[in-house]
């Protein structure tokens, strides 16, 4: 990754790219963009930093975000333009809304006391979007060479050089163990060393939600769409507005004695969708400037309006559950099928109809 891309496109593209390889697996939870700012240098005694694993008593970086849906698991944390001299020095962990915290750096030159090096063979972090992952990407540890950005493994530290103090506890788990509700996150950035300063512009949290399971994807992987107007993955047909298509989730607990599930497309044109369950997963097949691939018998759960920011959901205000309006027996496990049909009124954009469809999710229902 360059390290001077710090742009809030840059960004998103990062994001977007990250989630492209698990957009089938759960519904993907997009937080906002959290400010950045100074990361305050440890205050010792003196000139050597303080004892790892003690108790800090020095300020921290922290910046919250707004998550719009439960997470189920973490797959990424993207720290924008971070940037420090010494990534040996460098504590991050993440808080969710109910005050669990949860380590994802943890002092990668770190064995015990870790003292401060005028030469820098931590490895400087420098300037660049660091998207933090459990697995695939590159490490951190020790090695001189400075980063510029990238993808890269969480890093828990080993021995005495893990994070174990009682007193502040912060968990050791791998990124998708972590879970936690709507509502604020935190990023805290702890530096453990003297006459170092680093900062950091922007984060994000990246997480899935199970509620739902994503299918019929408009990207031209398995179908193309109907005149070349392939999406992003995760996502439907392109439309005249949003290259990218229309997409669909399901967010909150499929039970049909509790049900909280809320249907949610993104990202669509004009000022009408369509909700609608199958039950059965249809081929893909080309209809109007999308792809349709629920049948069966077919339910139509409501007509919602798009408001500005091309968002809809079901069940709104008023509106029975899906599991009610579904007719999904009380009994046993079910599993159905769902997409929205929405106005997209632009007839010279790919074929003459004016209608398209985000994706396809579906919803496993239990007692």
């Amino acid at each position: 990754m360059n390290k001077y891309m710090t742009s809030s496109e840059t960004l998103s593209f990062v994001v977007i790219a990250a989630l492209a390889g698990s957009a089938s697996a759960g519904s993907t939870v997009l937080s906002t963009m959290g400010p950045g700012g100074a990361i305050p240098e440890a205050q010792g005694i003196d000139i050597w930093n303080p004892a790892w694993n003690s108790v800090p008593n020095w300020p921290e970086f922290t910046s919250t975000v707004t998550v719009p849906h439960g997470i189920d698991k973490v797959t990424s944390v993207v720290l924008n333009n971070l940037q420090h001299p010494s990534r040996g020095d460098l504590h991050v962990y993440i808080e969710n809304p109910a005050g669990v915290k949860f380590n994802v750096i943890v002092k990668p030159g770190a064995t015990g006391n870790d003292l401060p090096n005028p030469f820098g063979d931590h490895g400087a972090v420098m300037a660049g979007i660091y998207t933090m992952v459990e697995s695939g990407g590159a490490s951190l540890q020790q090695g001189g060479a400075d980063t510029f950005g990238g993808t890269y493994n969480q890093y828990l530290n080993s021995g005495v050089g893990m994070y174990t103090n009682p007193v502040i506890p912060i968990a050791n788990l791998s990124l998708s163990s972590i879970s936690g509700s709507a509502g604020t996150w935190t990023l805290h950035i702890r530096d453990w060393n003297t006459s170092n300063a680093g900062a950091i512009a922007s984060w994000r949290l990246v997480g899935e939600n199970n509620g739902s399971t994503g299918f019929c994807f408009g990207d031209g992987a398995l179908t193309a769409c109907p005149c070349g107007n392939n999406g992003e993955p995760g996502a439907g047909c392109a439309n005249s507005f949003y290259p990218g298509g229309a997409s669909l989730a399901g967010y909150g607990f499929p039970f049909v004695s509790g049900d909280s599930m809320v249907l949610e497309a993104r990202d669509m044109t004009g000022n009408v969708a369509v909700f609608f369950q199958g039950s059965v997963q249809d081929p893909a097949t080309a209809i109007d400037d999308g792809l349709g691939c629920v049948g069966g018998t077919i339910i139509r759960l409501g007509t919602k309006a798009v408001n500005g920011s091309g968002v809809a959901s079901y069940p709104g205000v008023g509106d029975l559950s899906i599991s009610v309006k579904g007719q999904i027996g009380p009994f046993g496990t079910s599993t159905r099928f769902y997409q929205v049909q929405y106005r997209n009124a632009n007839a010279s954009f790919c074929t003459p109809a004016t209608t398209n469809r985000t994706n396809a999710t579906s919803i496993t229902w239990v007692p």
